[in-house]
Order: C-alpha cells, then structure tokens, then sequence
C-alpha cells in the first residue's frame, strides 16, 4: 500500500525544486554527452590528468572526457582544485 503514493510523493518532492536546483539540472541535461566518464573513472586518472597540466602539456588528446566531468561534478572538481593546489605549492 505505500507504494501507492510513491508517485504523487515523487512530483511532490519536484515541485519543491527551488529555481536554482531546476537551472542546474537543465544546464546537466543540456551538457550530457552520449560518452562520459563517471566518478569513479575520473578519480582513477585524476592525479595524472592534474599532472599533465602542472608541465603544461596539453591534456584535452590524453582524456577527454576528465575535462567535461570536472566541469559538471563538483566534488570531482573539488578534488581536482585540491590537488592542482598541492602540486603548486611543491613548486
């Protein structure tokens, strides 16, 4: 029997979407490619995506797809930020 009311629960919970929340699900919807990396894959080859452009080399031909997830997944992004800072410091 609850299951019931999952749906309405559901449409519930979107309509208390504020507007922000809303624009940035549009803007992920919008960005998403039929190939991308996840989490996972990204935190898998991060520290060598960081790396590569502390020498300065070009990253976009070794992985494409890191750049794109950073730009979208904040805590990946969080964790790339965080070693781009670290790596800088050594420096």
């Amino acid at each position: 029997m609850a299951n019931d009311n999952m749906p309405f629960d559901s449409f519930k919970k979107l309509q208390q979407l504020d507007e922000r929340t809303c624009k940035r699900l549009m803007r992920f919807l919008q960005l998403t490619r039929e190939q991308e990396y996840s989490c996972v894959e990204t935190f898998a080859v991060i520290d060598q995506y960081v790396e590569i452009i502390i020498q300065q080399e070009d990253p976009t031909g070794w992985t494409p797809f890191v750049d794109h997830h950073i730009e979208l997944c904040e805590e990946c992004r969080a964790e790339f930020e965080a070693l781009m800072r670290i790596l800088r410091e050594e420096l």
